[in-house]
């Protein structure tokens, strides 16, 4: 490794000869070499301790030549793919490397390269809500609270209403499609039966996901857009009602965060979700999915709380 810094310093043509790809592997290998996983970490505080200088100065090089290479728009080199972005930026927040310039940087680049993509309408601009949410969680693991935050949450968020929007047209008519063929169904029963998909899988923001992009806010130290939240309210009531249920504490958590944000989400939601705790009381003998009495009354507590807050809109 300190052989592959010191060729990448003092060779520039290397650093310039390697692709996004190559950059995503290399920063993902340091990550799983260097970074332990929770259960065996004695303190967030000795991560850093755990990197060694050549991976650190490894690091700083990566970063200075992305951050080089992202800048410079007439760069010959392919810039990143979603999934390579994602996977880099996700490698790279683990290391946790802080108070460097390079690096401080590079995030700097990469959000107004996210933000400039999903504003063209890029074809391999970050949309997915799965491929958002890790974007956040980087920014939010690396802790960096520059002046470009606030676009690329502002522009993230306007992302996640137009799937939103899109969900929900699908949703309508394919609603729509399964009232006809339920009028139908004596004559074609197989047709009748067809569940509903609510859109493609890719933009579906599922009850983790969601909870991920609002607890990056959250630990960002920014709220999201009222708009946002009331938006993604739909995408909340399906998943609420689906076959498999929501786990207790991730609509205790949803509930927590509602009040972090000091968001109403009216009162039918609110019901919903209380509804949804007392159901899981219900079934308390499958301990995975479950809930005890306690559970269901410090979510009582919270949309006590938040039945006192402004609805929005």
């Amino acid at each position: 490794m300190e052989q592959l810094a010191a060729r990448m310093d003092s060779t520039p043509y290397v650093k310039g000869s390697l692709s996004p790809s190559d950059f995503t592997d290399l920063v993902s290998v340091c990550a799983r070499m260097f970074v332990r996983k929770e259960e065996e970490e004695e303190s967030v505080a000795n991560k850093s301790k755990m990197v060694p200088p050549a991976a650190l100065q490894l690091m700083d090089l990566v970063a200075g030549e992305v951050r080089r290479q992202l800048a410079n728009r007439a760069s010959s080199r392919a810039a990143f793919l979603p999934r390579e972005l994602t996977r880099f930026l996700t490698s790279f927040a683990s290391l946790e490397i802080k108070d460097n310039a390079n690096v401080d940087g590079l995030f700097d680049v990469i959000s107004g390269f996210v933000v400039n993509r999903i504003r063209s309408k890029h074809l391999n601009a970050v949309t997915k809500p799965d491929d958002l949410a890790a974007v956040l969680a980087a920014y939010a693991k690396q802790q960096h609270r520059s002046v470009s935050v606030p676009e690329l949450l502002t522009t993230i968020g306007a992302q996640l209403r137009v799937n939103a929007a899109q969900m929900q047209e699908r949703y309508t008519a394919e609603k729509q499609r399964a009232d006809v063929a339920a009028e139908t169904s004596a004559h074609n029963p197989v047709e009748g039966s067809k569940p509903l998909e609510g859109g493609p899988p890719d933009l579906r923001c599922s009850f983790p996901t969601l909870l991920s992009i609002l607890e990056s806010h959250k630990d960002l130290g920014f709220s999201p857009d009222p708009l946002t939240l009331t938006a993604l309210l739909p995408g909340i009531q399906r998943g609420l009602g689906g076959i498999n249920p929501v786990p207790a504490q991730d609509v205790v958590q949803l509930l927590e965060l509602f009040v972090v944000f000091r968001f109403n989400p009216g009162p039918k939601m609110l019901e919903l979700l209380v509804a949804r705790m007392e159901d899981l009381s219900d079934i308390s003998r499958y301990s995975q999915k479950g809930c005890t009495t306690a559970t269901v009354q410090a979510a009582h507590a919270l949309v006590a709380a938040l039945s006192k807050t402004h609805i929005p809109l």
